[in-house]
């Protein structure tokens, strides 16, 4: 009786608990098709650009590296835009749904995506649909998803979820290259997309779990741009954008190693042997975190180190030479992004959580335009090329150590 108010507490967190499980969960399956339909459409689009009507048309006259380029980067450029545009809309949206609802709407997305995927060689048009779509399904997951993690998870355990977050990416990024390679190389792409859709409907079941709260946080452009005017969200905008030159660096990876290979077999196998010993140092860092957060050193040094190391991809040319170089990125990686990804989410804790990562979305995906200018005028203006790429991912490297986990 003089306790019955310990009740409605004890199922806030376990409420809290199932939540968490749950978004895990759907993080698993929803990163599995994320990888096996994601993880080759660089190299997906450059093998096809040739056969483009836009290319045959306007750019006949570039060669089929420029042209390669040229789709990828028109393809990520639109996806950025949508972003841009469809962040607070969709924000708003979610304020009136609530954020289950609005991942099973990102799903739905998704699904649409990969069936678009399916058809890009037989109606070109496709290409251009599946932008959108891949813009509104980051839309539709990426800002409640943090905002979900951030409030169901404890500041003193922030470490060890993101840690878990990313031994569970690390996992299925191991496994999917590898699988997906394979069937490719036998078969097609359309078998790693109808695999995707599969995973999808798993990751559709965990967010149909989830019991939440009614979103109050309100989003829009006014605020994003008083939060531009202080100097802190500036220094934190500049962090992303080191975090995002690093990262899209990263994601044309596999493509360079195509091209340096020529099979995409071993593309996969290559990735996935490199992401093994990943896996069990995420296990061992996430709850050091917790307890060392506050000393930077580590953190500093991590960053120079991968900055070094995004710079020397440039001489890579043998395979074992792409294995060495891809398990070192990743095992000090792991560490130095996993510290980032942690003050970032720090900074996120408080009534205004739900802004703070709608705001995040907005400004990774400028800097992502950023990123793919420079990307094109490495290509065509400049013969930079791939050297231009890992410069601006070691760049990258070195801007993110301006974050700050105060506010």
């Amino acid at each position: 009786m003089y306790f019955s108010w310990l009740k409605p507490l004890s199922q806030s967190l376990n409420q809290k608990k199932k939540n968490l499980y749950w978004l895990n969960f759907a993080l698993f399956f929803r990163q599995i098709a994320i990888k096996l339909s994601g993880f080759y459409l660089p190299i997906f689009l450059y093998q096809m650009a040739p056969e483009v009507e836009l290319m045959k048309k306007y750019l006949s006259d570039r060669s089929s590296l420029q042209q390669g380029m040229i789709l990828v980067a028109l393809f990520f450029v639109l996806e950025r835009l949508t972003i841009i545009i469809f962040s607070i809309p969709v924000g708003k949206l979610t304020r009136k749904i609530g954020h289950a609802r609005t991942f099973v709407l990102g799903d739905l997305i998704f699904a649409l995506l990969v069936l678009a995927m399916i058809y890009f060689d037989q109606h070109q048009i496709f290409i251009f649909i599946s932008t959108i779509l891949s813009g509104l399904k980051s839309c539709f997951f990426w800002q409640s998803y943090r905002t979900l993690l951030d409030r169901n998870v404890n500041r003193r355990k922030l470490g060890r979820a993101m840690g878990l977050k990313v031994i569970l990416s690390n996992f299925v990024a191991m496994l999917s290259p590898a699988i997906g390679g394979l069937i490719i190389k036998y078969s097609s792409y359309d078998y790693i997309f109808y695999l995707s859709l599969v995973f999808l409907l798993v990751a559709v079941y965990g967010h149909l779990n989830l019991k939440l709260r009614q979103e109050l946080d309100a989003i829009g452009w006014k605020e994003y741009f008083s939060w531009l005017k202080e100097n802190s969200f500036r220094q934190l905008f500049l962090s992303q954008s080191g975090r995002l030159f690093n990262s899209m660096a990263l994601m044309l990876w596999p493509l360079y190693v195509f091209l340096l290979m020529g099979d995409i077999g071993t593309v996969g196998i290559i990735y996935s042997l490199s992401l093994f010993i990943s896996i069990v140092m995420n296990f061992f860092i996430g709850g050091a975190l917790d307890k060392n957060h506050k000393n930077k050193t580590p953190f500093v040094i991590s960053g120079a180190i991968i900055s070094i190391m995004t710079i020397l991809k440039i001489w890579v040319s043998q395979i074992w030479n792409v294995v060495v170089m891809d398990s070192l990125d990743r095992m000090v990686g792991n560490y130095h992004w996993l510290v980032f990804d942690r003050m970032i989410m720090a900074r996120g804790k408080g009534s205004q959580a739900f802004s703070y990562f709608v705001y995040r979305m907005i400004n990774q995906s400028i800097s992502g335009l950023i990123f793919w200018l420079f990307f094109l005028t490495f290509f065509l203006v400049f013969s930079f090329g791939w050297t231009g790429v890992f410069v601006l991912g070691s760049i990258g490297a070195m801007l993110s150590l301006l974050i700050d986990e105060k506010k």
